[in-house]
């Protein structure tokens, strides 16, 4: 599969980010290598790897991941987070769990890995409340919408009373003004 793959990183709160973006296929997997430990050796400190970017994953891609996450985890504290589906069902195929530490993990690393994982959820649960929000406004709107149309709808349907009720009084006028009965 042809594409291109982002590796960089960044500090954010204390914590080294290492964004993986891209497609990560068998053409990529050295590149992966080379650029991750690049992209954090000048950043101190645990390392957060965010794979929300990463679209796609072959098994050559998804082993080069692997040995990047535990050569991280070999020298600092390192955890997982925003792993597509798609990705972690080729990951979870080959015996690769994105998002949880390694068995010889410190207990360092496996609290780091849980307080990150917490901080995800709670970021993705403020992404849903905002979502419900959004969809609550327009629910609203929605309704406001729908109650306008009725309301006009139930004076569209007076008025076509009242034209009806003139239409029959001004026929019934003509036809007695016609058979020379006068009201």
């Amino acid at each position: 599969m042809a594409g291109y793959l982002r590796v960089d990183a960044q500090r954010s709160d204390g914590v080294c980010v290492l964004r993986i973006a891209g497609d990560l296929d068998a053409g990529m997997a050295d590149a992966l290598t080379e650029h991750a430990k690049a992209a954090v050796q000048a950043i101190p400190g645990a390392v957060l790897v965010d794979l929300s970017g990463l679209g796609f994953i072959d098994v050559p891609g998804a082993h080069a991941l692997a040995v990047v996450i535990q050569d991280l985890a070999a020298t600092r504290t390192t955890a997982v987070r925003s792993c597509p589906p798609n990705v972690r069902r080729t990951l979870v195929l080959l015996g690769l769990p994105p998002d949880h530490p390694s068995a010889g993990a410190t207990a360092k690393s496996k609290t780091f890995a849980l307080v990150a994982r917490l901080r995800l959820a709670r970021l993705d649960a403020d992404e849903v409340k905002d979502d419900a929000r959004g969809m609550l406004a327009r629910l609203t709107d929605t309704c406001i919408r729908v109650a306008s149309t009725r309301e006009r709808a139930g004076l569209a349907v007076e008025q076509g009373r009242r034209t009806v009720a003139s239409s029959k009084a001004a026929r019934e006028h003509l036809r007695q003004t016609r058979q020379g009965v006068t009201p």
